[in-house]
């Protein structure tokens, strides 16, 4: 109250001054009540009653309690003094006032001075208030009502209880300095132009009221302790800073507040107080500093109010920001230092240009829309988002974050959203231990997020849009638990700390973009969806998780997949398996259906209790397949072998089964091992070169050699099958129900060991002397009840017939031809036998034409084809192929009838008509059994050579 003793003092010289220039006029009405303009006035040294002139000092209600009125004239004195020591007085006057000093005594009874002005100030000049100073003490009431309030050059003092009263009126055109006490306005507007504004004050400004401050001297102050009320109300203030001071509180209710421009030190102060807008419409255009040493420090923001800050606004110290069911927009900086903080609820925040938390600052969103943009504005430029210095940004119930500038959290900082949802519209970065915690929320990463250092990335309940691009680096880490991940993007994980890691658990994710892991991921519990790029160059461990593939999953090089309790369906995508990677499937299903699975040279993938199933896809293998007891390999569709399949344990228990195609493709450097049982069930499968099989069965289907060498310990079986193509078996061969050879492989096929054929079907093709299918059994052959079919080039019988017609005799011999060889032979040999001719062009078979006549001869070990000319041609010249002579005229009968034995020869013939290597390998097989054959019919151009029978 210093500046208030100040003004008393200054009052008191200008009070003695006046009395030692100016008469001193004192009214004294009767019954107490009278007008200015009647003869009530007293002059004190002319003692005589006069109207006070300028050169006057009028003195009300000095003597007694009155009311002075002034209806009829302008009042006019030079000092005008209203009330006394302990009298109540009013003036009022409804016309203007000219005088240099009006004061409401500042006296211990109420006092009241009443301006109710009848006319326009503008027009009429006598209903101005041409006062230099007005003032108005303790108790007294200064209450302005009528059309206009106009008072120029008035500097304007209030500092009574009561205060400044406006009702229904303009008030304009003065000075408002050392202000003390309560204003009052009702329905009324109050203009304030060119003054230093300085409040120790409660307003009370309502029912439509305005208040217009135009202040070239840029200072508002409103002091410690004050109150303004604003409702239903408009304030505005021009060219000045808003400064408050402590304990003070400003309320705007359905009110419409507008800062405008300050041109010399455009900064407000609002330090501990409390600034409220209810309902209210806030318009600052210059900036704003918000400060405090506690949470009572507030800028409370409410009831669909909507506040626009046009410059920067700070919030420092202790201070804090309260944003309820309304509307926020900054255009320029929004910061938070200190210890302060903003919740926000139920409201709209929109952030058009940098936005900072620092100094353990922190901000709550609930149900609310977080947004930070400037569509004018391109993304490279100040666009900033800041959360630094253990601050806390925290959206939540039912909120929505956009997040369109460039965020940067750092040092210990946490970006939390809880039941709300957050959009990052432009590259953000969190680094030096950030925090992002998700819970029941949504997140759709629109631009670039980089973690870095040791930030961690926390997704719970959650649904989380990676639209572009999101990378982990150094020793961040992310955690997603009962949640969907949805990598539409580009996700990278660049961490490789071998002490940290990356966790998805009972969670759905699902890669349409593309997924890159470096470092360690455990997915546990979860299902993980790929449509587009899923590639590992670290550790990814699996455990309780289904994978569905419809792009592309690639375990890079060196790299390790772990994968237990779960399954992988490879739909129509790809997975492969790169140069030295690895891939441990435990108790889990493997499935290609449509898609396709490639191990690279020097990768391995073990099947440890699990079941690799190829059910329409493709597999290619140049890296290793491992089983265990409890794993298996089973293949519907096209596999292609180039590397090995080898047990854990060789227990036997493992297996491969093929119901479709496979291909055992060897090189000339290393050969196959399949050191598995291997069971063909009515598939194909075709060895290429060298391949070692524990075993093989096959049911059905059709085994293909191509010039391969296969090795086992155990017996080759087929069942109701086909062996066909050349090369050799390093084992034994047990035929039943099959067919060995085929109509389009001509070569040699050697069997180390025995062959054993029950109800078999052997098919033999000469193409020349020099071309024809040949079997070499190093041991024992067992033939019961087989069929032998031998087919025999047509174009081939007609050369020679045509080179031997000059000197051919009945029963001349064309040809002799080694078959089969072996040590011996046992059973009941070949119940059937069909000798064919065939056009190589058109494949078309026809019975061996009667001309002929075929014999075998026996040599020990040898069992040979005889093909004779029988002369079948007429006059003794000989036949062609297929001339047969019923009569015995010009040809020769067949000395073997269609089906009799032609041509197999016991032994090893010293001819080199064999075509075909055989290679030896080391002798690993059964002993050797006795084979068995016989013939069944001779023909009678034969008689004489004997039956053949087993040795």
């Amino acid at each position: 109250m210093k500046n208030n003793k100040t003004i008393y003092l200054f009052f008191i010289i200008i009070y003695f001054l006046n009395f030692t220039k100016c008469n001193d006029k004192i009214f004294d009405a009767q019954n107490n009540v009278g007008d200015w303009s009647d003869n009530y006035w007293y002059d004190v040294s002319l003692k005589k009653t006069t109207i006070p002139t300028s050169n006057d000092n009028a003195f009300l209600s000095l003597l007694k309690e009155q009311k002075v009125t002034n209806y009829k004239q302008k009042a006019i004195a030079n000092n005008i003094f209203v009330g006394s020591f302990n009298l109540s007085t009013i003036f009022e006057s409804k016309y203007g006032v000219s005088a240099s000093l009006l004061q409401v005594y500042d006296q211990t009874s109420p006092q009241e001075a009443i301006f109710n002005i009848d006319g326009d100030p503008l027009e009429n000049p006598n209903y101005r208030i041409d006062i230099q100073t007005l003032y108005c003490g303790n108790l007294c009431t200064l209450r302005t009502l009528g059309k206009h309030f106009y008072a120029p050059n008035a500097s304007v003092s209030i500092y009574g209880a009561v205060g400044w009263v406006i009702q229904d009126t303009l008030v304009s055109g003065f000075y408002l300095d050392y202000t003390y006490s309560l204003l009052l306005m009702s329905n009324a507007t109050m203009i304030v132009e060119n003054v230093f504004i300085d409040l120790y004050s409660s307003w009370n400004v309502i029912g439509n009221s305005t208040i217009v401050i135009n202040n070239t001297l840029n200072k508002f102050i409103v002091q410690d302790g004050s109150i303004l009320i604003f409702d239903d109300s408009k304030i505005s203030i021009y060219n000045s800073m808003l400064l408050t001071g402590s304990q003070t509180k400003l309320t705007f209710e359905n009110s419409i507040v507008d800062f405008g421009l300050v041109n010399l030190v455009p900064v407000s102060k609002w330090i501990d107080n409390q600034i409220i807008f209810i309902n209210s419409k806030f318009d600052c255009k210059h900036q704003i500093t918000v400060n405090g040493s506690s949470k009572s420090n507030l800028v409370l923001i409410k009831e669909n109010s909507m506040v626009t800050f046009n410059d920067e606004i700070e919030f420092d110290g202790d201070s804090l920001l309260g944003l309820y069911n309304s509307k926020m927009t900054t255009n320029k900086s929004l910061l938070f230092d200190g210890t302060s903080s903003c919740l926000i609820s139920s409201s709209e925040i929109n952030i058009m240009s940098q936005f900072v938390t620092s100094g353990n600052s922190m901000i709550y969103v609930e149900n609310s829309t977080f947004l930070i943009s400037i569509p004018e504005i391109p993304s490279n430029m100040n666009r900033f988002f800041y959360i630094r210095d253990n601050s806390l940004l925290q959206f939540k119930m039912g909120s929505i974050g956009i997040l369109d500038a460039h965020l940067l959290t750092s040092d210990n900082s946490t970006l939390e959203i809880i039941d709300s949802s957050m959009t990052i519209a432009q590259e953000s970065v969190f680094y030096n231990n950030s925090i992002v915690n998700m819970s029941n929320s949504t997140m759709s990463i629109d631009q670039v997020l980089n973690m870095m250092d040791s930030s961690i990335f926390k997704v719970v309940d959650s649904v989380v849009k990676v639209t572009n691009y999101t990378s982990f680096s150094g020793k961040s880490s992310y955690v997603v638990a009962n949640s969907e991940f949805y990598v539409q993007g580009q996700y990278y994980d660049f961490t490789q700390d071998i002490n940290g890691s990356s966790i998805f658990n009972n969670s759905l994710l699902s890669v349409t973009g593309s997924f890159i892991n470096t470092g360690n991921l455990f997915i546990f519990y979860s299902n993980v969806i790929v449509g587009g790029e899923f590639k590992n160059y670290g550790i990814l461990v699996t455990s309780t998780t289904d994978y569905v593939i419809n792009g592309t999953f690639t375990n890079n090089e060196g790299s390790n997949v772990v994968i237990e309790f779960g399954s992988m369906k490879i739909v129509e995508g790809e997975m492969v398996l790169e140069n030295k990677s690895n891939m441990t499937a435990y108790n889990t299903s493997i499935t290609i259906m449509k898609g396709s699975l490639r191990l690279e040279s020097g990768s391995s993938l073990s099947l440890l209790n699990t079941q690799l199933f190829n059910s329409f896809g493709e597999v290619t293998t140049l890296g290793d397949i491992i089983i265990n007891e409890g794993g298996s390999l089973r293949n519907d569709a096209h596999f292609v072998l180039q590397s090995n399949v080898l047990p854990v344990n060789n227990t036997g228990s493992e297996s491969f089964i093929n119901f479709g195609t496979i291909e055992i493709i060897g090189d000339s450097e290393r050969g196959i091992q399949v050191l598995v049982p291997f069971v063909n069930n009515g598939g194909n499968v075709k060895i290429t070169r060298e391949t070692s099989i524990k075993s093989y069965n096959q049911n059905g289907g059709v085994l293909v050699l191509d010039e391969a060498l296969v090795h086992s310990n155990e017996i080759i079986t087929l069942s109701n099958s086909s062996l066909y193509g050349i090369g050799t078996i390093n084992s034994s061969l047990s035929v039943s129900d099959g067919i060995v050879g085929d109509k389009k492989s001509i070569g040699t096929l050697n069997v180390n060991g025995e062959l054993k054929s029950e109800n078999g079907e052997f098919i033999f093709t000469l193409d020349s002397l020099t071309n024809s299918t040949t079997i070499n059994i190093g041991k024992g052959a067992t033939i019961n009840n087989s069929t032998l079919i031998i087919r025999i080039n047509k174009n081939y019988i007609d050369n020679l017939l045509n080179s031997t017609s000059s000197s051919v005799t009945n029963s001349t011999q064309i040809f002799n031809q080694t078959l089969i060889s072996y040590e011996n032979l046992s059973g009941s040999g070949f119940g059937d036998i069909k000798f064919n001719t065939y056009d190589p062009v058109n494949g078309e078979e026809k019975p061996l034409s009667s001309c002929y006549s075929a014999s075998s001869s026996n040599s020990g070990k040898n069992f040979g084809l005889l093909v004779r000319n029988d002369a079948c041609s007429n006059g003794g010249n000989g036949g062609n192929v297929g001339d047969v002579d019923n009569n015995g005229n010009g040809g020769g009968k067949s000395s073997l009838s269609t089906g009799a034995i032609v041509g197999i020869v016991v032994g090893i013939v010293g001819l080199s008509i064999i075509v075909g290597a055989v290679i030896f390998f080391r002798n690993r097989l059964p002993t050797t059994q006795t084979l068995k054959y016989k013939i069944k019919q001779i023909s009678k151009a034969q008689e004489s050579q004997t039956e053949l029978t087993p040795q």
